[in-house]
């Protein structure tokens, strides 16, 4: 099978990089360490890695907002993301590019002015988009 991803020089991903307005982000395998971990009441814990958060305030301190697009949904999400005051949360959503393009709708931007990070096949449209 040939690689198919389009090469790029390291000036060109530097300007593409300044172009991102929007920083898309799944959470598990992304923001957590990809496990979960079920306590004797059957609750689900994920743990989130302490890095990503100072990622994060970095992304927004440069004026880059930052969105949370999930197939899941659970408290524990959503308190993170609360406390790294992420712009846009969107839990439990069916179709993550529909998500993604209701948020660019929202920043009035378009997806080319998306970067997005994800580890799952339900993150390969918003990848490819």
């Amino acid at each position: 099978m040939g690689d198919s991803r389009e090469k790029i020089s390291a000036a060109e991903l530097v300007q593409r990089l300044k172009e991102v307005k929007l920083l898309s982000l799944d959470v598990d395998g992304v923001m957590t360490d990809g496990g979960l971990y079920y306590s004797n009441d059957g609750s689900i814990l994920r743990r989130f890695n302490a890095k990503d958060g100072v990622g994060v305030v970095t992304v927004r301190a440069a004026g880059v907002k930052v969105a949370v697009i999930s197939a899941g949904s659970t408290d524990s999400i959503r308190h993170r993301a609360e406390t790294l005051n992420i712009d846009y949360i969107r839990f439990a959503v069916p179709d993550k590019l529909d998500a993604l393009r209701e948020v660019c709708a929202e920043l009035g931007i378009g997806l080319d002015a998306v970067a997005h990070l994800g580890d799952d096949i339900n993150d390969v449209p918003l990848l490819r988009a």
